[in-house]
Parts: structure tokens; C-alpha cells; sequence
């Protein structure tokens, strides 16, 4: 069968009198490659002028409660604690005169914490990490309030306090991480994006913060009550200066610790039901992306 004009063309820089094929009008053409970087997790197209920029990363975090509420109420546990830490060794020095006792002291504050960790895990599972939380702030407030009401004498009764309110600052602190996994899952369900590195980050820069803000306040809060540290170890201070000293160490722990409990309950949202809610609607997402990429 004779070939028209119509079903050959000559190739494009190629030698005289060679001709290809060339492909009948209606006819398919192979379909092009694929590219997979294109391919999101379930295998759907995730280019990237689709995520989120810098700005708008930024504003969907800062809108996140169960963020903001974690970096906030680790903000105040991490302060009162660096307080605490601080003053103690004024306390059993200056206030009660038993610089001995503050190996003994820092031992039992250690105690209760390592007792509950191995508790924590199942703790959370039966009553929540949000609930287990505000139930240690709780604890570790009043812990501070009755010491600072009590005004004791005895460093042996003020060490049984620092120990109760160290169990409760355990209960939280012990917790944290895990706390953090489920604002990434609050992320993810807001924007699409986990943000893993974003919200870690974030996180740990607070603390840092918290640190830097928390030794500076110290050495001030000092300075506020009239501590003379001219005056040389051994020297007797005020009773002014001690009952301030007394007041850093209760006081203020417990009403940081006690913010940070109140901002766990009312702001951060993240209570037992709506974590597993939230574990719940990721699991259907996945299964229904990973249905969607099934040939």
C-alpha cells in the first residue's frame, strides 16, 4: 500500500533521504515520566509553592492554643524551678543555718521524681497528660503555700515540702515530650503541615529563654531584698533579708507553678478526649490517602 506525503516527515537534522514515522492524528502518545519528588506521602502532588511560607507559618503557630499554652506554662515551671534551685542554697545557709542539710535536701527533692517515672507512662493513658499536669501544679502550689505559711524553723519540715512540691513539679515535667508530639498533631490537623522541627525548636528556644530570664532574676531578686553579699560568708544577715529569702523560695515557686497549672487547664485545649479525637481523625486521613494511592 502506497504511503502519502502526509504519513512521513523528514527528521530534523538528519541526513538526506532518511525519513521517519510520523504519528497519525487521534493517535496517543506515551505518557510522561513521572516525577515522584512531586508525590506527597499518600502519593498526591505536595509542589512546593503549596506549603507554607515563613509568614504564614508563623501566624498558624502563634495561633495555636495548644502551643502557645504549652510554651507559656513551661515558661512558669521553668522559672520557678530555676528560682527554687537558686535560693535553696541560701536557705538552709542564711535561713536556717544548716548548710549541711542541702545535699540531703537536694537527694529527697530527686526522690519523688524518679519515683514517678515509671508511673508516668501509665498515668497518662488512664487520666491524660493535660489532667495529670494541672493536678501536679496544683499539688506543688499548695506544697509552696504551706510552706510559706507555715514560716518553719525546722530545715527537716521545709525539705518534706520542697519534696511534695517537687513530686507535683515531676507529674508535668516528666510528661513534657510527650506533650509536644500532641501539639504536632494539633498542628498537622490545623494546617496539613506537622512542623515537627518548627515546634521543637520553638519549644526548647522558650527554655532557653525561661533559663536566661530565670538565673538573671536571682541574682536580682537578691539584690531587691538587700542581701549584702560584701558582708562575707558567715556574716549575719537581716531578718528582713532572711524572710525574704524565706518568701523567693516559697512564694514565688508556687505562684508561677500555679499560673502555669491554671494556663494548662483554661487555655491549653488539649485534654485527653480531644488527643485521642485528634489521633483518631489523622489515623482516617492516612488510611484515606493510602486508599487513594492504591492502584
Amino acid at each position: 500500500m502506497a504511503l502519502s506525503s502526509r504519513d512521513w516527515s523528514p527528521v530534523r537534522g538528519g541526513p538526506p533521504g532518511r525519513a521517519c514515522r510520523a504519528p497519525r492524528p487521534g493517535r496517543r502518545s506515551a505518557p510522561e515520566p513521572r516525577d515522584a519528588r512531586s508525590d506527597g506521602p499518600g502519593g498526591g502532588p505536595t509542589p512546593g509553592s503549596e506549603r507554607m511560607g515563613p509568614r504564614t507559618l508563623l501566624l498558624a503557630l502563634g495561633s495555636n492554643r495548644a502551643l502557645t499554652g504549652i510554651i507559656a506554662a513551661s515558661l512558669c515551671m521553668l522559672v520557678a524551678m530555676t528560682l527554687l534551685a537558686s535560693m535553696l542554697p541560701y536557705v538552709y545557709n542564711e535561713v536556717f543555718d544548716r548548710g549541711r542539710l542541702l545535699s540531703l535536701a537536694n537527694i529527697v527533692g530527686l526522690l519523688p521524681v524518679l519515683a514517678f517515672l515509671p508511673f508516668a507512662t501509665a498515668l497518662a493513658r488512664r487520666f491524660g497528660k493535660r489532667e495529670i499536669g494541672v493536678l501536679g501544679m496544683m499539688l506543688a502550689t499548695l506544697a509552696g503555700l504551706a510552706l510559706l505559711a507555715l514560716r518553719t524553723d525546722s530545715p527537716y519540715a521545709f525539705t518534706v515540702g520542697y519534696a511534695v512540691l517537687m513530686l507535683g513539679y515531676a507529674a508535668m515535667e516528666s510528661l513534657i515530650w510527650a506533650v509536644i508530639s500532641d501539639v504536632i498533631d494539633m498542628q498537622e490537623i490545623r494546617t496539613g503541615e506537622r512542623n515537627d522541627a518548627t515546634i521543637y525548636a520553638l519549644h526548647s528556644w522558650s527554655r532557653k529563654i525561661g533559663q536566661a530570664v530565670a538565673g538573671g532574676l536571682s541574682g536580682w531578686s537578691l539584690g531587691w531584698i538587700g542581701y549584702e553579699a560584701a558582708a562575707g560568708q558567715g556574716a549575719a544577715q537581716s531578718h528582713e533579708v532572711l524572710a525574704g529569702i524565706y518568701t523567693l523560695a516559697t512564694a514565688i515557686p508556687a505562684v508561677l507553678l500555679g499560673t502555669a497549672g491554671v494556663i494548662l487547664a483554661l487555655w491549653y485545649p488539649l485534654s485527653k478526649a480531644r488527643v485521642q479525637a485528634n489521633v483518631d481523625l489523622l489515623e482516617e486521613r492516612r488510611a484515606a490517602v493510602r486508599r487513594g494511592a492504591t492502584p
